[in-house]
């Protein structure tokens, strides 16, 4: 028998995710959601008019371990005539996607999100020291690692592995292959809930790319491969195939004017400072994790790409959409692709660089027409919502400028 009540999860335009509980037999109707709330930012604005139906996507629909009287599913936001809402993120992906489906492939991808385990009276990371590869670390925090493990298995959510990343703190969370749009909708739900969980064990999570100066950041790295039929087709003779090469090409192409896309509030262009685990080249390499797009060589079920320059706080169904769509366009026009990076490529001269700025990241969003033909109205409410934060930068002094500055002329 289903469950009486329904948890439908959504994301806003920038990115988080929202539990809205409804009863099961009513869901199928829609759920009012205030546009307000759909396009709210960093700070409250004046209120949006208008409401938006948030709609179950059906064949999402799972065991909810985090509730026993209500079954969990993922939703769209629509319009009142039915038709899909720009203010929904998630519709943007469905349509890059559905251009894939057209053009006869499909996409596997899975996604590496990173984040911080805080003391939640200090607010700090919970470890001081870095470099925490190791297995000692992990068991002293198996017991909430454990839980996230268990509990997303128990959603239906295909984890693939947990580990200590390289900051005090830091962990990264794996999740395993599977088709593109569920692999977006795992990736949302484990961000959600792996905070959630966290903070119930007596700790406090963060996904903020850059929170300390001395700490290494968070990202986002989604691996993806290309598939038609049963046949990876970004695998040739051992190699990568010349449909992968031109698809790495297009990525490349407009990885630059995308990246507010993955990255999009002006905290994570910190990740960019230095030689830092996030790349600044626009680049590619062989199992080269310095450079903006690694490709992984392999068996053909194990070949793939891997774009690794988002944060991850971002809003993962754009960042996905805007990776994937670069990649067929690169396939469209037979793009080509530069020679690899070998070695290190903070240290490398190459033709294209991310940006270092949200300033950067917002001139180049604003002035790409690839970004509005690819996610339509959707790229336009996305800039509108970010725009605030623009404001914030130029007109804002900061506590580093005035320890700097103050005293010096």
């Amino acid at each position: 028998m289903s469950a009486r009540w329904l948890d439908i999860a959504w994301t806003d335009l920038l990115g988080r995710c929202h539990l809205t509980r409804v009863r099961n037999d009513r869901a199928d109707d829609g759920v009012p959601v205030s546009i307000a709330t759909a396009a709210a930012g960093y700070a409250a604005l004046s209120p949006t008019v208008g409401s938006l139906l948030l709609v179950p996507d059906r064949s999402t629909e799972r065991p909810n371990p985090f509730s026993a009287d209500a079954g969990l599913v993922v939703g769209s936001l629509v319009e009142d005539d039915g038709t899909p809402s720009a203010w929904c993120a998630r519709s943007a992906l469905v349509h890059v996607l559905e251009t894939f489906n057209r053009a006869g492939y499909r996409i596997q991808a899975a996604a590496e999100l990173e984040f911080f385990l805080l003391n939640p009276m200090t607010q700090k990371p919970l470890w001081s020291d870095v470099n925490q590869y190791s297995i000692t670390k992990g068991g002293e925090i198996e017991n909430v690692l454990g839980r996230i493990r268990r509990q997303l298995v128990e959603a239906e959510i295909p984890v693939e592995a947990m580990n200590p990343e390289f900051s005090g703190g830091q962990v990264e969370l794996n999740i395993r292959h599977a088709p593109a749009q569920d692999a977006a909708d795992y990736t949302v739900l484990s961000r959600y809930f792996a905070r959630e969980i966290v903070r119930s064990s007596g700790l406090d999570a963060t996904f903020l790319a850059k929170p300390w100066t001395d700490q290494a950041g968070s990202g986002l790295h989604v691996h993806q491969s290309l598939w038609v039929g049963a046949k990876n087709v970004m695998h040739e003779n051992r190699n990568l195939s010349p449909l992968a090469c031109h698809y790495m090409a297009g990525q490349l192409a407009h990885m630059r004017e995308l990246a507010l896309l993955g990255s999009s509030n002006p905290n994570a262009y910190h990740r960019r400072a230095g030689a830092s685990f996030a790349p600044s080249a626009i680049s590619w390499g062989i199992d080269n994790r310095t450079v903006a797009v690694r490709a992984i060589i392999g068996s053909e079920g194990a070949t793939r790409i891997e774009q690794r320059d988002a944060s991850a706080d971002c809003n993962l169904y754009l960042a996905f959409a805007g990776q994937f769509a670069s990649g067929l366009d690169g396939i469209r026009r037979l793009l080509p692709l530069e020679p690899p990076v070998v070695g290190n490529a903070h240290e490398t001269k190459v033709k294209g660089r991310l940006p270092l700025t949200f300033v950067e990241a917002m001139e180049a969003f604003t002035g790409s027409s690839f970004a509005r033909e690819h996610l339509g109205v959707t790229a336009d409410l996305f800039e509108g919502v970010l725009r605030p934060e623009l404001e914030e930068v130029i007109g804002n002094s900061s506590d580093w400028e005035r320890r700097r500055y103050i005293s010096a002329i």
